[in-house]
């Protein structure tokens, strides 16, 4: 009898724990069938060594996206994870020019097809006013090559540069893409130059865990997304000093592979409904131009074309004619660069 006591707690704890864990399975399941929305994008994702987080390859389904009010939409990646439905070989065809774009879920083109991203439009652009002389290719690299810029110039040096690009398009979002390369953690050599980087989330929470429905919906409970809650009062002089490394690192690298180069700055919807916007987000804008004007890194402020948010949809990305817009700046200001 002494020892029973023990034995009914230590079995009761087992009973405990075995059913938390039936009704954590039981809960994933429930949500992942109601509300799919909010686990849909993490399971295209796959993990990378290079960029931490690229596209799957060979995706040909609808995608909903996500608890934010923007439209569903089809995806379609080809067997190198890029968002096309064609395939590209790293050997450029014979009177081929390709345009390599860089970027996060504005380049990706979230809650439009594929065909309505900025990249598509600018292919069809510079394909109707080439004439006879080439052919166009763009290659749109959004999100398979990571989520931030740390990531993307990675991509660029590693993998970019094996389609042997004309002109490499970097898009920066003001919004997000600073917030999350201050996620990432750089290794360096000792010049110090970057050569990994790793997310510090992944190594506080497992990777499995933050790809489920229950992490998703409790984390949006939680911490719900308010994007003009971003727009901080200070920026982070840290994260700037990355950003202008990275530009002058891409720059470089242009410069020795024989490539153009531009720098797309993308505001966020908030920044052009009100361009008196006070905080970080204004900072950070002037500071890229200055940075950019003063280096002679080739930039486009895609502000300045933006007449109002009409051109966004569910108040964070472009509608197909905020997309189209966007291409004819980007031609637009590629007639003012410099041939080489």
């Amino acid at each position: 009898m002494k020892g029973f006591a023990p034995k009914r707690i230590a079995a009761n704890i087992l009973l405990l724990a075995a059913a938390t864990v039936c009704a954590l399975i039981l809960g994933e399941i429930a949500l992942r069938a109601v509300m799919p929305e909010y686990i849909e994008f993490q399971s295209v994702l796959i993990p990378s060594e290079l960029t931490i987080r690229k596209l799957k390859p060979n995706i040909n389904r609808k995608l909903i996206h996500p608890a934010n009010g923007e439209p569903s939409f089809y995806l379609t990646t080809n067997s190198l994870g890029l968002r096309s439905n064609r395939e590209f070989a790293f050997q450029v065809p014979e009177k081929t020019k390709r345009v390599l774009c860089l970027g996060d879920s504005y380049t990706f083109g979230f809650g439009v097809e594929a065909e309505e991203t900025y990249p598509m439009y600018l292919e069809e652009i510079l394909n109707n006013n080439s004439g006879d002389t080439c052919e166009y290719e763009v290659i749109n690299s959004g999100f398979n090559n990571g989520m931030a810029t740390d990531a993307q110039y990675l991509y660029l040096r590693d993998i970019g540069m094996r389609f042997h690009p004309d002109l490499v398009i970097v898009g920066f979002c003001i919004a997000n893409d600073l917030i999350d390369m201050f996620k990432n953690e750089w290794v360096v050599n000792e010049d110090g130059g970057l050569t990994k980087i790793f997310n510090l989330n992944d190594r506080l929470i497992p990777v499995f865990l933050r790809r489920t429905a229950l992490f998703a919906v409790i984390k949006t409970i939680l911490l719900p997304a308010k994007v003009e809650e971003k727009n901080i009062d200070r920026l982070d002089r840290k994260m700037m000093d990355r950003v202008e490394y990275l530009l002058l690192e891409m720059g470089r690298l242009s410069k020795k592979k024989h490539f153009k180069f531009l720098f797309l700055i993308i505001p966020p919807p908030n920044l052009v409904e009100k361009r008196d916007l006070k905080g970080s987000w204004s900072e950070m804008r002037h500071e890229l131009i200055r940075f950019c004007s003063q280096k002679d890194i080739p930039y486009l402020d895609l502000l300045m074309g933006m007449e109002n948010n009409d051109y966004f949809v569910g108040k964070a990305h472009f509608t197909k004619n905020g997309n189209k817009k966007v291409a004819e700046m980007i031609y637009d200001r590629l007639a003012d660069m410099t041939p080489e």
